[in-house]
């Protein structure tokens, strides 16, 4: 080899030309430590071949290097993704981003106005309100006038029959009935009557209601047969109505007797349904 790095040696360059030097002449031992950096490799001369398992670690990644097309399909499991606290869901938001909707109140569901989703209270899912009272005692009417039963009602009790109230219930206050929440309600009732002789020409056993909790109105709910000749005998009058209650504390309802005879007998018990009201509310209003 002598001969040949005379021949190729340039005087005073200090330099040894590539042809001078034998194949796999330089070995690892000949390459001082830190001799080959990053101008010493070609392009593409790194291949997966010459990287040592393990060897390329987040260290060695630029911001942003790895992006979704590096992202193989189904890679992304739950337990890599933050932390999301119990009860909230994860939706698109107005961006167009991921966000965590938060846990909504009991018992409402989710929403969709055509763009957004929300929390909401239940609608139409069921019935969720159902109240009974009734008359719980005999009440001898005067005649003419009339006859508000303010201190004889109960909510019906009696065990495995009625077992009033689903949800919240209705409130009662000295014959007015105040309502639990706003809504679409139903409100039926019946009423049984005894005359003990003679001739009667009605017995009107109205619903009275107000939208402002002072001025009550007619609602035309319940109104017995005019006329009646009934002897020493029972009669009964019934009716519906549905009530928009948008305001629970101006709009309430209460009951009004008016009888043309004074032996008229509204009757009542604490044990059987002689007479009362149903309470239903049918949906949001």
């Amino acid at each position: 080899m002598s001969g040949i790095v005379g021949q190729n040696l340039g005087r005073g360059s200090g330099l040894v030309k590539k042809t001078a030097v034998d194949a796999d002449s330089v070995t690892g031992a000949s390459i001082a430590d830190d001799a080959i950096d990053s101008e010493h490799y070609t392009d593409g001369s790194i291949d997966n071949a010459h990287l040592a398992d393990d060897a390329v670690d987040s260290d060695e990644l630029a911001a942003g290097a790895v992006d979704t097309a590096h992202i193989a399909d189904n890679q992304v499991t739950l337990a890599k993704m933050a932390g999301l606290a119990r009860g909230k869901i994860i939706y698109g938001d107005a961006s167009g981003d991921p966000a965590a909707l938060a846990v909504g109140s009991a018992n409402y569901v989710l929403t969709s106005d055509g763009t957004d989703t929300a929390w909401a209270a239940a609608s139409g899912g069921g019935i969720d309100e159902i109240d009974m009272w009734r008359i719980n005692t005999d009440i001898t009417l005067a005649q003419g006038g009339q006859y508000e039963p303010d201190s004889a009602w109960e909510r019906c009790d009696t065990a495995n029959v009625d077992n009033f109230p689903l949800g919240t219930g209705m409130t009662e206050s000295s014959g007015i009935f105040t309502f639990p929440s706003t809504g679409w309600w139903l409100i039926t009732g019946s009423f049984m009557h005894h005359i003990s002789g003679g001739d009667y020409n009605y017995l009107a056993k109205r619903l009275y209601q107000t939208a402002n909790n002072s001025t009550w109105q007619d609602s035309g709910f319940v109104q017995s047969a005019a006329g009646s000749t009934v002897f020493n005998g029972y009669d009964a009058g019934g009716g519906s109505c549905v009530f928009d209650v948008t305001d629970t504390s101006n709009h309430k309802v209460r009951m009004l007797m008016e009888a043309s005879e004074a032996s008229i007998v509204l009757n009542g018990s604490t044990n059987i349904n002689y007479g009362g009201l149903l309470f239903v509310k049918l949906a949001e209003t």
